[in-house]
């Protein structure tokens, strides 16, 4: 504790006389005199607000006033502008022939990625199946089996599938009897007839209404296995080499497109049933391929 004496003045007479006080008399605090004064409080920013509240009511009042008074003086000038009827069609008008000359283009472009990543998707599980068959049963399928045993195989790797047997020969209404709907009548890769339905009626397998395997044998020929895979099943548009696609069966039992007469059998001209057999090879080596399908 800081110890000091205060000296006091006192004033009378002609003369000034200086006495201590007590020696008892002490301040316990380490202020010097100016910090002993009383402050002034500080005002809040309640009390501040409520000072300040005219002020502020004040120039808001004068910005209304100005801001009518423009408003006034400009009148139709600062009014935004309206498009009259005959502007807005003509701009729909625009707008409807450029979208006519674009939208054709993106939508076959789109067709042509899903069919694309389709086709991809098939052939992988089509594949996988194959492997399955030889692993459980420990048996090739090339040189042994035809189309009406080979089906029964594919048939258990899928969940779901339902055996189809020979269903190309049928009419619409025993396909419906037989599976629960009508198969599609598949075009030839320039949809100019339709496709050889005797390419598809040794055997099926319909996995799905998306998902349809048929088999060729030619004649029961145990080497000559054809699968032909609709990739997208009920869908659009049924076409030869756009959403049907023919493999076969090597000796190792792979599936493989097969390199035909691509100038008969996958041909923007060629006039024969089969056109469209052998697009799978191009399918499968042309990047472009399904870009360069004409929609």
């Amino acid at each position: 504790m800081v110890k000091k004496q205060i000296m006091i003045e006192i004033q009378g007479g002609g003369a000034t006389r200086k006495t201590a006080p007590d020696s008892d008399l002490t301040i316990s605090h380490s202020e010097d005199k100016d910090n002993l004064s009383p402050k002034p409080l500080k005002k809040t920013s309640l009390e501040s607000f409520y000072e300040n509240r005219y002020v502020i009511l004040s120039l808001t009042q004068n910005l209304s006033i100005l801001i009518k008074n423009i408003w006034h003086f400009c009148g139709q000038k600062c009014r935004k502008a309206a498009f009259t009827m005959a502007e807005v069609l003509i701009t729909l008008g625009i707008i409807g022939i450029v979208a006519a000359m674009t939208l054709p283009s993106l939508i076959a472009r789109h067709r042509s990625k899903v069919l694309e990543a389709q086709f991809k998707k098939r052939y992988s599980e089509l594949s996988q199946a194959i492997l399955n068959i030889k692993r459980q049963h420990e048996i090739p399928l090339y040189g042994n089996l035809t189309g009406r045993y080979l089906q029964d195989y594919i048939a258990a790797q899928f969940r779901g599938a339902k055996i189809g047997g020979y269903l190309y020969p049928l009419e619409a209404n025993s396909q419906k009897d037989r599976i629960g709907f009508a198969l599609p009548v598949y075009k030839t890769y320039n949809k100019a007839a339709d496709f050889a339905a005797g390419m598809l009626d040794d055997g099926s397998v319909i996995v799905s209404q998306e998902f349809f395997i048929f088999i060729n044998t030619d004649q029961n020929d145990t080497t000559a296995i054809q699968l032909i895979v609709d990739i997208n099943g009920l869908q659009a548009p049924n076409i030869a080499g756009y959403d049907l696609f023919l493999f076969r069966l090597d000796k190792n039992d792979s599936l493989r497109a097969p390199d035909w007469n691509g100038d008969v059998l996958c041909s923007k001209t060629s006039t024969v049933k089969s056109n469209g057999s052998s697009c799978s090879y191009y399918a499968m080596t042309d990047k472009n391929y399904f870009k360069n399908l004409n929609w």
